[in-house]
């Protein structure tokens, strides 16, 4: 279960959506996570399609 949670939080975080809302946390305003480091394994063409729309994410990643 603990894992299926990081997947989802980890994918809300690549797409740019909140993981932590002021309701739940009391953050000051939705936060999306921070940003990804990329393992230097081949990503799949997905994986790229949803880097190369969320850029602000991306954290050393050179394709």
């Amino acid at each position: 279960m603990e894992a299926q949670i990081f997947a989802y939080l980890a994918v809300r975080s690549l797409l740019g959506e909140p993981i932590s809302v002021p309701e739940t946390t009391k953050v000051p305003q939705p936060l999306s996570g921070g940003h990804a480091y990329l393992s230097s394994q081949k990503l799949s063409e997905k994986m790229i399609a949803v880097l190369k729309n969320n850029p602000q994410v991306l954290t050393g990643y050179k394709q």
